[in-house]
């Protein structure tokens, strides 16, 4: 199955003190194959602690991150697709959190209708570690 598309998005946000709520909708205004309905809906919250979790000295600060996404899709019958992270995001201690390099531990899940390759809409769900780094 060839599943390609271009699509608009457009989300909103909003941050009240440590967590962030975010919602919105995608349009796909190309899309092949061509009875692929276009509409999805998309929403999500995510959280960072305001303080350190964990001190390494001058090494680094852990802090706990959070996130949960949901995804529906009209193509699936509105059907939601669930993902979330959670973990330990370190960073240099002597500046801001969120800002300079940050790298992080995640443990990483999703649940619900695939959306492509060959198995679009058959239910999946998938559990795995992730590494990140940002500079």
């Amino acid at each position: 199955m060839d599943l390609s598309f271009e699509a608009a998005e457009l989300l909103v946000a909003r941050e009240l003190a440590h967590w962030r709520v975010y919602g919105g909708g995608e349009y796909m205004f190309t899309h092949s194959p061509a009875d692929l309905k276009p509409g999805v809906l998309h929403a999500g919250l995510e959280y960072h602690q305001p303080g350190s979790l964990v001190r390494l000295g001058r090494l680094a600060a852990g802090r706990l991150v959070a996130a949960l996404d949901g995804r529906s899709v009209q193509d699936r019958g509105w059907q939601i697709g669930w993902s979330f992270v959670t973990g330990l995001e370190l960073a240099d201690p002597l500046i801001l959190p969120g800002s300079g390099w940050r790298w992080s531990l995640q443990l990483k899940g999703t649940a619900g209708p695939r959306r492509t390759g060959n198995s679009s809409g058959i239910a999946c769900r998938r559990l795995g570690f992730g590494l990140g780094l940002t500079l």
